[in-house]
């Protein structure tokens, strides 16, 4: 039996026997993703594990669980409760909690943060979570330049407590502007008497308040660094990102792109209730649908070739498959690429025509292939020759379209993963039937 699965009837067993210390020596011994699987994984007792849990995991827990799961615990949680989880958190992490809860319940929710942090948590709401004032937290250290190191390091021992994972030093004026930075090893093995002006890099790296959490995971992979400064229009430091919430912008990002170009909505979680898929994934098959009756609708116009040659209705499938699947090939590197920040305006004509090159020599090998497998079976050379034309056509096409159609996508603001594929494998089935079919009325009859 698997290990978690173990734990979870061990958990479910204390819970039914009402042994909640017994709940609480396992969930002790379990790190955080295990107790967000288990929590997401069971039907019923979330709400019980939940508040079993020590307030610092809870505090974790509740920021990283699936959102039915969220949903389930937020509801039961009393005011006190939660000042309790907002006390172990930092303030993105406090505004991100806050996030979760319907509009109506704000009001009652910032009335029971503490009075010291409110202020900076009613800013951080105002910003889009997806963007860098969104994933920024206020808590760092920011000294004036004008400090020696022995009294900057003094200072950082006052504040340890407040600021967690301290990597870097932010030099900033009076009015906050940021002016430069240096990495906490640089300060403690610099000489005592230095200035920190001295000492510092005069032009850190650093984003704007409304730069999206794409292109700020961009700079983390392209720099490997561990802190971000953010600042406004006026150069004032507003705060940092940690490269611990970068990483999960990385995986939250590559999770959507995944489920996007299955149709899957990226909230879905594999625990979540079958009436929650259900309502999830419909939209997309209706979109499907639509699809399904245009490529019907491609094949109807030759019905009395069909009736003809029965034996092409063998091939059709070939086919379109072949053309639907070197499509998702180039859309998946695509849009990886782009995601990565990997492809910009001057390389796409370049990444079109390496496509369409890859599309006619693997279209010219499955043609060839298929067509003489069609023409040796079937003891019809002509047949052969259709099915590889058509073929060979079909997998220039998707390579053309693998690479256009993202890019396009993009530039009119739409989610290249979100559309492509359907985009994609509609085109090439309709024009890949299109073209088998003509070709076999125009030869064949």
């Amino acid at each position: 039996m698997p290990v978690r699965k173990k734990i979870s009837k061990q958990i479910d067993r204390f819970l039914h026997d009402h042994q909640d210390t017994k709940v609480k020596e396992v969930l002790a011994k379990l790190n955080l993703e295990e107790i967000v699987s288990i929590i997401n994984s069971f039907p019923r007792g979330k709400k019980k594990i939940f508040r079993l849990l020590e307030a610092s995991v809870g505090a974790e827990v509740v920021l990283h669980l699936n959102e039915y799961s969220r949903h389930k615990i937020l509801k039961i949680l009393t005011k006190a409760q939660i000042k309790t989880l907002v006390q172990q958190m930092d303030s993105d992490e406090v505004a991100d909690f806050v996030k979760y809860f319907p509009e109506y319940k704000l009001q009652t929710i910032l009335d029971v943060l503490p009075p010291e942090i409110l202020p900076e948590i009613k800013k951080l709401l105002r910003y889009d979570p997806e963007t860098a004032g969104g994933l920024m937290q206020t808590e760092l250290v920011a000294l004036p330049k004008s400090l020696t190191t022995t009294r900057a390091i003094a200072e950082v021992r006052k504040i340890k407590d407040e600021v967690e994972n301290i990597h870097n030093i932010y030099i900033v004026d009076k009015q906050k502007k940021l002016l430069g930075s240096l990495n906490l090893d640089q300060l403690v093995f610099a000489k005592p008497r230095q200035t920190l002006g001295r000492l510092m890099d005069k032009n850190p790296l650093k984003v704007n308040l409304n730069v999206d959490q794409e292109q700020i995971a961009q700079i983390f992979r392209q720099h490997d660094i561990v802190s971000l400064p953010v600042t406004n229009t006026k150069g004032v430091l507003m705060g940092i990102i940690t490269v611990d919430d970068v990483i999960d912008v990385i995986e939250q990002e590559h999770s959507e792109d995944m489920y996007r170009m299955a149709g899957v909505q990226s909230e879905e979680h594999i625990h979540d209730p079958a009436y929650l898929s259900m309502k999830r994934r419909m939209p997309w098959l209706l979109v499907n649908l639509a699809t399904v009756f245009m490529i019907a609708s491609v094949v109807g116009l030759f019905q009395s070739t069909i009736q003809s040659l029965a034996i092409l209705a063998v091939y059709m499938p070939v086919v379109a498959g072949l053309g639907g699947n070197a499509a998702t090939q180039g859309v998946t590197i695509m849009v990886r690429g782009m995601a990565l920040g990997e492809l910009n305006v001057a390389e796409v004509r370049g990444v079109i025509f390496k496509e369409i090159l890859v599309g006619l020599s693997n279209g010219l090998a499955m043609g060839l292939l298929v067509g003489i497998v069609a023409s040796f079976f079937n003891q019809n050379p002509l047949l052969g020759f259709v099915v590889g034309l058509a073929i060979w056509i079909n997998l220039i096409l998707a390579g053309f379209l693998s690479a256009v159609i993202p890019f396009t996508l993009k530039k009119i603001n739409v989610d290249p993963a979100l559309a492509s594929s359907i985009l994609i494998t509609a085109i090439t089935d309709s024009f890949g039937f299109f073209i088998f079919l003509t070709l076999a009325t125009m030869i064949m009859l």
